[in-house]
């Protein structure tokens, strides 16, 4: 007769149960009865050695002892544990020919997936199995507890286990293995010691992985211990529904193929290392990659790892475990913070490529910059793939997409605009267009349109890099109509508005991006005196483009310790790049300044520095404005990668007037004596100096409780030339000179 299917995982584990049911009857049948223990069950509070409660007997399908054995009981207990173990063999036989009858049909066991996966043995797996009736039956837990000799523990003890398993004392030895730290059971965390270690082995009891009991009753999920620090990422999209560069895409369709290429000729796994900036794709293509392949994606955030309460060889060895029980692929997010020498980073480095040499088929690491292993990794293969920026067309894509699922519609010319001016990662334009969702909603639910304007709006609510004191974050405010410049440079200015607007259009649709390489990003430098505009300038073009401003604070970013100023610049870049903001370095001299001889080491580092920074100025992808006063002292090689250079002159009488006309906002309140044409004739100074003017000028009148006039303008400018070193006489005042006397004098 055929032997049945089994038809679930509880089915197979009742049939293991019941042998282990007949095992206890056989050690229980067999026990003295002699002596007295404790026990609370039994009248006195004791019960005989050999004894235990009648609801433990009668789970195992014994009869209840008594205290003083009938006569010709050796006779009749003899044939019951021969009648036991013979059922037991023919148990044994039965689950053995149902296992190989399933798994000819072609369904396999949970057990026996765990067996073949972390290569237990036969004995290993009766170990796991006791531990396992233990776990879920209360009268297993009870008996076993008796065979313990110690009502508290519940968990079977090393000496029990090896009671029921091992014939005779050489058996017992040989078992001692199963129990060390090295073995798998113990070594992938399947069973834990539940006591101290420095208790002898027999009497340490053991305790199956509440993971693992789960996992082989059928039971979905993960390890609860990993779950402040691992997640499953569910599948969303293919290789062929993301948006890649078509360099990116072949490369991606390369690795898919690669586990199915290699399967019947390589038996070692593979490691792919996904490195570029924050948002570039790494995970969603991760992701990707796990739909073609079948299986889930097990993603692992490295910096919550480091951070976890679980030492960390234990947490590396959970995480393993649970991609093989799943089974998952692995990604390790923020992975280059393991690449550190601080203690903790190298431990979890060495656990990490240790677990996964031994216990992973497929790893994908993902940082922000390149690495390369050093051997640590064998016999894995290694493969390495850069993720860049998605460019302009990638990124209307992206936008278009992004806009429908939150059911939001705009013109193709309107989302290649936005492509083209804000030079977001597929996260950063998914983020802003489920931002932009729930703002609106607020105002009108049934809203189907949704306008730049407010998709601006909503880029603003990104978490940005925080840049502590290296720069400041400027909201700007100031557009075209602000501005007093002459002609030349104004329309310098809108060039490089319209350069950014215009980017994608011109090295995209129209090629120039392949045929030249300079098309990364967009650098200007805007030279001139102190206060002649250059600042709002930057704070204009921001504007106008719906960016943010961030001044580089050069006093935080240069450091005098050696390879400080690197990893400042790399924050300023990366904050720059991720927030879709403006990098404006001001007195850019100070760090942009000329390469020097080498004479010493601090000459060497000094120009390590500069090299460094002409490395990141080209890479960025973004707009880059410096600023300087002495435009002669800036490094040629800097002037070489320039796109614009733009000189801000003292302004002439014209540009002050129309400077002293716009400074003053419409509500604050003016004499009838005030006279711009005078002001802008006489005071010949740059609209920085003018502003300062008009601050002083509402602050004397706003003290007096008067409109702001003439004196309080002369008297401030009078100041303001001061200030700045320089000599005006009262007759400079000409007309005025007598009111300003007199001002003076009352104050």
């Amino acid at each position: 007769m055929e032997a049945k299917v089994y038809e679930s995982d509880i089915q197979y584990l009742s049939d293991e149960f019941s042998r282990i049911k007949l095992r206890l009857q056989v050690i229980l049948a067999e026990l003295p009865a002699a002596g007295s223990l404790p026990d609370p069950d039994f009248p006195g509070g004791c019960r005989p050695e050999g004894a235990f409660s009648s609801q433990a007997r009668h789970a195992c399908g014994l009869k209840t002892a008594c205290t003083e054995p009938p006569a010709g009981a050796d006779t009749g207990v003899q044939t019951g544990i021969q009648e036991t173990a013979e059922a037991l063999a023919r148990l044994t036989e039965q689950v053995s020919l149902r296992k190989e009858a399933t798994l000819r049909e072609g369904n396999v066991l949970a057990l026996s997936r765990l067996a073949e996966v972390f290569g237990i043995s036969d004995f290993e797996t009766e170990i796991l199995l006791i531990c396992l009736a233990a776990e879920i039956e209360p009268a297993y837990a009870r008996v076993l507890s008796f065979l313990n000799g110690e009502k508290a523990l519940k968990q079977p003890t090393v000496g029990t286990i090896c009671r029921l398993l091992c014939s005779g004392a050489g058996e017992t030895l040989t078992a001692r293995r199963y129990f060390s730290y090295q073995s798998p059971l113990f070594k992938y965390h399947l069973l834990e010691f539940e006591e101290d270690r420095y208790e002898p082995l027999s009497t340490r009891s053991v305790r199956i992985s509440q993971r693992v009991a789960d996992f082989l009753c059928g039971l979905p999920g993960m390890e609860s211990r990993i779950s402040t620090f691992a997640r499953f990422v569910p599948p969303e999209r293919t290789l062929a529904e993301l948006y890649f560069s078509p360099g990116l895409e072949d490369k991606l369709n390369f690795l898919c193929s690669l586990p199915a290429a290699l399967s019947s000729t390589f038996q070692g796994g593979l490691v792919f290392h996904f490195y570029g900036p924050r948002g570039a794709g790494k995970t969603a293509a991760a992701g990707a990659l796990c739909v073609a392949w079948g299986v889930p994606l097990l993603v692992v955030n490295v910096k919550a790892m480091l951070n976890t309460s679980i030492d960390l060889p234990t947490a590396v060895a959970l995480i393993f475990r649970e991609s093989l029980l799943q089974p998952a692929v692995l990604c390790f997010e923020r992975f280059d913070l393991l690449l550190g020498d601080d203690e903790k980073a190298v431990t979890c480095r060495l656990e990490l490529f240790g677990a996964l040499r031994e216990m992973s088929w497929l790893t994908i690491l993902e940082g922000e910059r390149p690495w390369l292993p050093a051997g640590e990794l064998q016999p894995h293969l290694f493969y390495t793939v850069e993720f860049g920026l998605p460019g302009c067309r990638q990124r209307a894509k992206i936008w278009e997409d992004a806009l429908k699922e939150n059911g939001f519609g705009m013109e193709a010319a309107d989302i290649f605009s936005l492509a083209s001016r804000f030079v977001f990662s597929g996260g950063q334009i998914r983020e802003v267009a489920r931002l932009a969702r729930s703002q609106t909603i607020q105002l009108d639910p049934a809203k189907c349109r949704v306008t730049a304007g407010e998709l601006i709006a909503a880029s603003k609510a990104l978490p940005h890099q925080k840049l502590g004191s290296l720069a400041s974050v400027i909201h700007p405010k100031f557009g075209l109509n602000d501005i007093v410049l002459p002609a030349w440079q104004s329309e310098q200015v809108k060039d490089i508005i319209a350069r950014v607007e215009q980017w994608g259009t011109v090295y995209e649709n129209w090629g120039f991006g392949s045929k030249f390489s300079d098309g990364n990003g967009l650098k200007a430098l805007f030279s001139g005196p102190s206060g002649t505009g250059k600042t709002m300038a930057a704070e204009v073009i921001a504007c106008e483009l719906g960016l943010d401003l961030y001044r580089v604070n050069l006093a935080a970013v240069v450091s005098k310790y050696v390879g400080e100023t690197e990893k400042h610049l790399a924050r300023v870049f990366e904050a720059a790049r991720s927030g879709n903001a403006v990098l404006f370095f001001d007195e850019a001299d100070a760090l942009f300044g000329k390469r020097t001889e080498v004479k010493d080491s601090h000459d060497r580092y000094a120009n390590l520095e500069t090299g460094y920074l002409l490395q990141k100025l080209e890479e960025h992808a973004g707009l880059v404005i410096l600023a300087t006063n002495w435009q002669k002292n800036m490094d040629e090689a800097f002037i070489r990668r320039l796109h614009f250079i733009l000189e801000f002159p003292q302004p002439g009488e014209e540009h002050r007037l129309r400077i002293w006309q716009g400074i003053f906002p419409a509500e604050t309140p003016l004499a009838q004596d005030v006279e711009f044409e005078f002001l802008a004739r006489q005071l010949k100074m740059t609209g920085g100096s003018i502003k300062n003017i008009a601050f002083d000028a509402a602050f004397l009148a706003a003290g007096e409780g008067a409109v702001v006039g003439m004196k309080h303008l002369l008297l401030a400018a009078r100041r303001e030339f001061q200030k700045l070193g320089k000599t005006i006489s009262i007759e400079d005042f000409g007309s005025y000179a007598n009111l300003v006397k007199r001002y003076e004098t009352d104050i």
